[in-house]
């Protein structure tokens, strides 16, 4: 302790360092259960979770309403495509991949404000006495799991709007 109570620097005041070094260190196996950190913070990390969940749901909801909305303003696009030889399956996959890039475009904006976010939020818990080092780093897993988000909520919200699309008739043009 005295090694890092040597690097705090010379301003550091000597009540401050007194402090440190007499604190006492407290390590326990992570084999006995939850940190005090966890245990602290899980419930209020479920709720979270929950409200996240709820806002990927309504936030996809409105898209998808949105996108319905669209294809129906399209009705006469997808009824000439129909006529001139577009099957039922292309037109689906052309309004998952439409929703697919609208999808990924908010994950990015998404993963973007989060690595800009998270590490506020994480100062915010940090005091003088607990400091919180959380570990915030984007790696593989984390690259997966919002991958497949995006996928997944890409193609449950699309398929309405898809199967609606691919539901049009072809009308004659009207007489002018």
């Amino acid at each position: 302790r005295e090694d890092v109570a040597n690097n705090f620097g010379a301003n550091t005041p000597p009540d401050r360092v007194a402090q440190f070094i007499n604190t006492p260190l407290h390590v326990r196996s992570a084999a006995t259960g939850p940190s005090p950190l966890r245990a602290r913070f899980q419930r209020p990390l479920w709720i979270l979770t929950g409200i996240a969940a709820l806002m990927l749901l309504i936030a996809g909801s409105n898209v998808a309403n949105l996108f319905l909305a669209r294809i129906a303003a399209r009705e006469d696009e997808m009824s000439l495509r129909l006529s001139l030889g577009a099957g039922r399956g292309r037109l689906i996959q052309q309004m998952l991949v439409e929703s697919a890039i609208v999808a990924g475009a908010a994950c990015l904006i998404g993963v973007v404000f989060a690595m800009v976010a998270a590490p506020a939020v994480v100062s915010m818990l940090r005091s003088a006495d607990d400091p919180v080092l959380l570990d915030l780093r984007v790696d593989w897993r984390f690259v997966a799991f919002i991958s497949g988000m995006t996928l997944l909520s890409s193609a449950f919200l699309g398929l309405a709007p898809a199967l609606r699309a691919s539901q049009a008739r072809w009308k004659p043009p009207s007489p002018l």
